[in-house]
């Protein structure tokens, strides 16, 4: 709740991740899917992919989701 940054984050991970049954409420970005293609430098930083999310709730975040390396400005 009220985090500046993000409320959930996928932390540049190499592959998807499953989110199930999450609830996020008044972050700077709720739900960030950004991954990584190596890990190694934000070089590798790549939008989010095969992420499962199923039942999670965002609220009054600046942005709900984000996928990409861009987060658009609130």
């Amino acid at each position: 709740m009220r985090n500046r940054a993000n409320g959930f984050y996928a932390n540049h991970h190499l592959d998807g991740q499953v989110w199930l049954n999450n609830t996020a409420y008044r972050n700077s970005t709720d739900y960030n899917m950004l991954c990584s293609t190596n890990n190694s430098s934000s070089a590798g930083d790549v939008a989010g992919y095969n992420h499962v999310m199923k039942n999670n709730l965002g609220y009054k975040g600046g942005t709900e989701v984000a996928i990409s390396t861009k987060v658009p400005a609130t």
